[in-house]
């Protein structure tokens, strides 16, 4: 296993990677298994060698059809930038429906209880009178097998031949810091840097917290302003941030729990050192029992704070410990119970019920049922999930790979007065000048623009030598047209 890795980690040839990826993905425990299992039931009670061989062979077409079909389906979405693990989580949860009248079909065909009038696959041995020993029906448990136990590997397999670009700034700020000796203290500055930059990709924000906002690239005259202020107003805007989208308590960092709001430094390695000791939190009137987290704090952090396998269902949502008796008296409207909180019914009765109604019957504030509804609506939501999906590289991988003339889409990383600079998933940024940025008059670049756009402009200019790249807005919307 190390060594197909190591091969792996060194090639780059795209069919080396797939092939390897193949590998290690039909090595893995449950696909071995099953594969181990299928051939065991195709083999049994047969005389004739040749048939098994060629049995098998077909088994192994079966999965191969089926993953290629898979592959049709999904490359042309994650193409697009839809993120791997929301593809993974949408199987997840409908595939059983989708999937499961297909398999019951090929298990009422194998189990010879329905007759189909395929075409016989010949070959030299006896004919066999059941289907499951044919070669119909070792086709059929590709198919099945691949269907029933691992459908989630070939995503996962498509995805990793994806190549996804995650900005590198501030990785080699990170690389260098104390927390980087921390968490990584056996790695080289360079290998930390890597492992930063793939960390993002699974949860930038997470990740990016580690780093001094100002590392990160603020803008053009960052080093002109008072300091300190810098410093307190970006410090703000990152707790903004992280208290919007929620922090998981039993998997973040101490880094990341200080943004909260009511938890400082010391506080966050206490919850650390807690969840070390104790096991993971099940409720969050739990972090109560943290050293120096009392009433005031928790107040302050646990409705920011979410448990995805706690006790009661609220913890996972937005929902304050101090309005749960409300939650539950709009439950009990929708005709449910906190038991069912989570079912798909209470989300469809939440994002249709009328707000204004059930906090005149309830007595209660408008905002605070409007809130509660939402976190119903969409309980453990993610806000990010509602933002543009990462970029994905097209085969794209250096300047000489572009052309003039290619629209290419990519996402606004800085604007200055002179114009904005577009991360399009090479190391070397693309620059559209203030005059290809709109045929609209504008004072700054600002008022047609911000930092976080994805967008889509026209490559005009290439420049290898001096490592430039030219995008034109203005340009990309008459080629639109």
């Amino acid at each position: 296993m190390d060594f197909l890795q190591s091969i792996l980690d060194n090639t780059s040839i795209p069919a080396i990677t797939a092939f390897i990826l193949g590998i290690l993905t039909a090595i893995s425990p449950c696909p071995l298994a099953t594969n181990i299992t299928a051939i065991g039931f195709i083999g049994k009670d047969i005389e004739n060698h040749h048939r098994i061989f060629i049995n098998g062979l077909l088994y192994t077409l079966g999965r191969i059809i089926t993953y290629t079909i898979l592959g049709f389906i999904l490359i042309p979405i994650l193409r697009e930038g839809a993120s791997m693990f929301s593809v993974q989580k949408a199987v997840s949860k409908y595939g059983e429906m989708l999937i499961a009248p297909l398999l019951i079909v090929i298990g009422i065909y194998m189990l010879d209880i329905i007759k189909l009038n395929l075409p016989k696959i010949n070959f030299s041995g006896n004919n066999l009178k059941r289907k499951t020993k044919g070669s119909w029906g070792a086709l059929f448990l590709g198919i099945l097998f691949s269907l029933a136990f691992c459908p989630t590997s070939g995503i996962f397999y498509f995805g990793m031949l994806m190549p996804m670009s995650a900005a590198e700034t501030g990785a080699s700020v990170y690389s260098a810091s104390k927390l980087a000796r921390e968490e990584l203290p056996d790695l080289d500055v360079s290998l930390r840097g890597a492992v930063s930059i793939a960390r993002r990709v699974q949860d930038p924000l997470a990740e990016l917290v580690k780093i001094e906002p100002k590392a990160i690239g603020v803008g053009q005259y960052q080093h002109d302003v008072n300091q300190k202020e810098l410093t307190a107003t970006l410090g703000t805007v990152v707790e903004s941030c992280v208290n919007h989208v929620g922090v998981e308590l039993n998997t973040a960092s101490p880094a990341l729990l200080s943004y909260v709001a009511g938890i400082s430094g010391t506080v966050a390695k206490n919850i650390i050192a807690y969840r070390d000791d104790n096991g993971a939190f099940t409720s969050r009137k739990e972090l109560l029992k943290v050293a120096r987290l009392g009433p005031a704090a928790f107040t302050q952090c646990a409705g920011f704070l979410r448990i995805a396998q706690a006790k009661n269902p609220l913890d996972n949502t937005s929902v304050h410990p101090e309005s749960y008796t409300l939650a539950e008296q709009i439950l009990a409207e929708l005709g449910f119970d906190l038991k069912h909180c989570n079912d798909i019914a209470v989300q469809e009765a939440a994002a249709k019920a009328d707000a204004s109604a059930i906090a005149v019957k309830l007595n209660a504030g408008l905002p605070t049922v409007t809130d509660i509804l939402e976190a119903l609506a969409r309980p453990g939501r993610d806000p990010r999930e509602d933002a543009p999906a990462p970029l994905t590289r097209k085969k794209v991988a250096k300047l000489s790979d572009l052309e003039i003339g290619s629209v290419v889409k990519g996402t606004v990383q800085n604007v200055v007065d002179f114009g904005v600079f577009v991360d399009i998933g090479l190391k070397t940024s693309g620059l559209i000048h203030r005059s290809e940025l709109s045929n609209s008059r504008f004072h700054h670049p600002l008022d047609v623009i911000s930092v976080g756009d994805v967008i889509e402009p026209v490559i005009i200019s290439i420049d290898e030598q001096r490592n430039r790249i030219g995008l034109s807005l203005k340009q990309a919307k008459k080629t639109t047209v």
